[in-house]
């Protein structure tokens, strides 16, 4: 229950911020990290795992399933405060 809470608000939170956003690196950033959300969850689905532990996916599957989160993590860093300012600098205010 945890974990789809977990994964509902990453998702909520991924959507806001793209919602916010109005093109250029960022907006594809955070179009990425969701399609990496989704992929990850089929992924986690078809093997044995759902969070990456060294004694299920070995130290070389463990260090390529961390990079999703780390990515999820970056999206996630995106504040509010962040988005508008980088809508400002876009608009050239």
């Amino acid at each position: 229950a945890v974990f789809l809470w977990l994964v509902i608000a990453i998702g909520k939170r991924g959507w806001q911020i793209w919602s916010a956003l109005n093109g250029g690196f960022q907006k594809a950033y955070v179009t990425a990290c969701l399609a990496a959300l989704i992929g990850m969850l089929a992924s986690m689905a078809l093997g044995d795992w759902v969070l990456p532990f060294v004694y299920n996916v070995g130290i070389a599957g463990l260090r390529s399933s961390l990079l999703g989160w780390v990515f999820l993590g970056g999206m996630l860093a995106m504040t509010p405060h962040g988005v508008r300012g980088a809508r400002r600098n876009a608009d050239g205010a």
